[in-house]
């Protein structure tokens, strides 16, 4: 099986762009947590109109579904590899906030890492 780079032992995160294309074997997936990052819409919709990166414009409703699908696919994933689901929202967060819960929790699946300077 092919491992992710970087992520040992392996977890998946939802990011916001899933290829709707890729496909695995559930029975192939030894992830130890799937994790989803989310933001109210509201503000996920004005940060998309501050510095849209290549996404396109959405609308709050639009912003709001997609959330709850990628929550729905961290939970499908969660469901088929019998490891935990964690959702860390980063509306009010600073980036580097974000960042020490998503260690923190890499830290509690007993996930490996080294600072580097």
């Amino acid at each position: 099986m092919n491992s992710i780079p970087f992520f040992e032992p392996r977890v998946i995160l939802c990011l916001s762009r899933i290829k709707g294309e890729a496909t695995v074997s559930a029975k192939k997936l030894l992830f130890d947590g799937a994790m989803v990052l989310r933001c109210e819409p509201e503000e996920l919709v004005r940060r998309i109109e501050r510095n849209p990166r290549g996404r396109r414009l959405v609308t709050t409703d639009e912003a709001r579904k997609h959330q709850y699908m990628q929550e729905a696919v961290a939970i499908m994933y969660s469901i088929l590899c019998g490891c935990p689901c964690f959702v860390v929202d980063n509306t009010k967060k600073e980036p580097l906030d974000v960042l020490g819960e998503i260690v923190t929790v890499f830290l509690a699946i007993g996930m490996p890492f080294e600072k580097v300077d």
